[in-house]
């Protein structure tokens, strides 16, 4: 941290009270607990510019789409993601994620007979240096409602589907 500005680094320590600790959180209206005593906080301290938002290289946006279906024993995740991207995925919430590669537009998960919820929560990844040029600079130019800005990751894939 200590090559980070003084601005990126209030928002990295800010971000791990949100994420990493187990005694601090807040609701929805960021109310916040400390060991489940509401406290008071200051105020949520604004993203340095080196961290803000980058749109989208002009013209090479992907509004991201995601369909998924049960098939026999395997979900089948159809996407427009590039092909060979990488994402992870966890099922049923057991906090394991297993790695899913794009494959002519699909990603499979096989053997999922008692798989009832399929999670991604994840950023894309890929080898390839053309795919990682056509995603752009942490995924900056993916776009849409599976997507969600993160200012220290970039860009996240972020979808639930239920069987």
């Amino acid at each position: 941290m200590p090559l980070l500005s003084e601005a990126e680094q209030k928002i990295v320590i800010f971000m791990s009270l949100l994420t990493g600790s187990k005694y601090f959180y807040h609701d929805m209206s960021y109310t916040w607990y400390y060991k489940g005593r509401q406290i008071r906080m200051g105020e949520i301290p604004p993203l340095p510019p080196s961290m803000q938002q980058p749109l989208p290289e002009q013209g090479k946006d992907i509004f991201v789409e995601f369909a998924a279906t049960k098939q026999d024993d395997n979900i089948v995740l159809t996407t427009n993601l590039p092909e060979q991207c990488e994402v992870f995925a966890s099922v049923n919430n057991s906090g394991f994620s297993q790695k899913l590669l794009v494959s002519e537009g699909k990603m499979v998960i096989i053997g999922a007979s008692n798989v009832k919820k399929v999670i991604i929560d994840s950023g894309v990844f890929s080898s390839d240096c053309m795919v990682q040029k056509i995603i752009g600079d942490k995924c900056r130019n993916l776009v849409g409602k599976y997507v969600k800005y993160n200012p220290i990751f970039g860009n996240q894939l972020m979808c639930t589907f239920e069987f």
